[in-house]
C-alpha cells in the first residue's frame, strides 16, 4: 500500500500476506521446510508480529535492535524473491 508521499506501507501486505501463509499452509510448508528462501520472512515478521518480535529482542545490543528495526526496508525484495520462489516451486496446473 502506498500513502499519498509514495512511502510503501508494509505492515497491511504483511498481515495480509500472514493469514495467507496461514490459510494455505500446505502450500507454503515447503518454503519453510527447505529454509532456503526463509531468510525471506525477516523482514515480513517485525511488521506483523511487532509486539512479539519486540519481546524477542528485549535486552539485545543495540545492533540487533537497528537491524530487526529496518527490516522492513528489504520487504519489496522478499516480495519479490517469494513470488519467483512460488512461481519456481509451484506445482504443475
Amino acid at each position: 500500500m502506498r500513502t499519498d508521499d509514495d512511502p510503501v506501507l508494509t505492515q497491511p501486505w504483511a498481515v495480509d500476506f500472514t493469514i495467507a501463509v496461514n490459510r494455505w499452509s500446505v502450500a507454503w510448508r515447503p518454503m519453510f521446510e527447505r529454509n532456503d528462501h526463509v531468510g525471506l520472512m525477516l523482514s515480513i515478521i517485525p511488521c506483523e508480529a511487532a509486539e512479539e518480535v519486540e519481546k524477542l529482542i528485549a535486552g539485545r545490543p543495540p545492533a540487533v535492535r537497528n537491524l530487526i528495526g529496518r527490516a522492513y526496508h528489504h520487504t519489496p525484495r522478499a516480495v519479490c524473491a517469494i513470488r519467483a520462489y512460488r512461481r519456481q516451486h509451484a506445482a504443475p496446473p
